[in-house]
């Protein structure tokens, strides 16, 4: 866009906070009907595969659907979203959560068996079980989320004109496979 930005990095908590009190932007995040709310979205960025990750010596039957989820403490991160569906679920009290602050640390609480599941990013969250040797301790469902990933802004920001010229940049990255590019080499870094 040519255009001069300031990028802070900082906890995804701390960020969710910034960008719905001032007049700012956030990359990185799942839409819900909650955000919708003050938040102006980008198209998706790309689309991230979450899944169920099980002990697999707990008795945990094929994961096929949120429902079976039901009464069992599951791991997620701080602040994240994970779709509607889930989100209700949660609200619902269909399944206790614990959330925490990485995919490794839920990886770690679930090898110990203080939890039931978690749900992840499938890329990374494999990756991480790999280095850790669990392989044969952590299994994953079939079952799977496919969220997509966005860019958004205050609606006090009135970004409008923004968000139109992002989505032709997104378009013309996501043809030409600048973004599947990036994905590559983010994924080979995880661990």
């Amino acid at each position: 866009m040519r255009q001069e930005v300031t990028i802070i990095p900082m906890p995804w908590q701390r960020a969710l906070s910034l960008v719905q009190n001032t007049q700012t932007g956030i990359g990185g995040l799942v839409k819900n009907s909650t955000r919708e709310t003050y938040l102006d979205y980008t198209m998706p960025i790309y689309s991230e595969k979450f899944v169920i990750y099980y002990r697999k010596d707990m008795g945990i039957n094929e994961i096929e659907s949120i429902d079976d989820l039901r009464g069992l403490r599951i791991g997620t991160i701080r602040g994240w979203s994970y779709g509607d569906a889930f989100d209700d679920a949660v609200k619902h009290n269909s399944f206790e959560i614990q959330e925490n602050i990485s995919e490794k640390h839920n990886i770690n609480m679930l090898k110990y068996g203080r939890l039931d599941a978690l749900i992840a990013i499938e890329e990374s969250s494999d990756l991480i079980i790999q280095e850790l040797g669990l392989t044969n301790i952590i299994g994953k469902s079939d079952y799977s989320l496919n969220l997509d990933i966005y860019m958004a802004f205050n609606k006090m920001c009135s970004k409008q004109n923004d968000i139109k010229r992002i989505n032709e940049i997104i378009s013309e990255f996501i043809l030409d496979g600048t973004i599947s590019r990036i994905e590559m080499k983010v994924i080979t870094l995880v661990p």
